[in-house]
């Protein structure tokens, strides 16, 4: 409950200041209507360390995301699902998701993060290249 005030007060800083239209800028400087989405899965990778809700982290990507495709032609679609398979993604290196069920195993974070990395870095791969050749289908 406190953190989605948090995350609208972000979205209205950088629509109000005009960082939506200058992040959306430099993507549009560094892609193509196929890399767009590469790119997308980049940015929402390194995003969600700092907002790790999926709702959040959409309220403050999408707006740059859809700014970006728009310039670009580029697929709607493809632009907003990259953006959610990087919050995914990131979700392997910081796995909030799974510490319930580590207090009913009486494990730790220690003892699965070394596998929940090594699958990061599998995901990486495949959605990295699943997402530059599905940018040019």
């Amino acid at each position: 409950m406190l953190q989605y005030p948090f995350y609208a007060g972000i979205m209205a800083i950088m629509a109000g200041s005009g960082l939506v239209n200058t992040i959306a800028k430099w993507f549009v400087d560094i892609s193509t209507p196929q890399t767009l989405p590469f790119w997308g899965l980049i940015s929402s990778f390194v995003i969600n360390f700092f907002a790790p809700s999926a709702g959040g982290h959409w309220a403050i990507q999408g707006p740059f995301m859809v700014e970006a495709a728009k310039n670009l032609n580029a697929d709607m679609a493809k632009t907003a699902m990259s953006v959610m398979m990087g919050n995914a993604w990131n979700d392997l290196v910081q796995p909030f998701w799974l510490l319930p069920t580590l207090a009913i195993s009486r494990l730790q974070l220690r003892d699965i993060m070394g596998y929940t990395v090594l699958d990061a870095i599998w995901v990486c791969i495949v959605f990295s290249v699943g997402i530059l050749i599905w940018g040019y289908m």
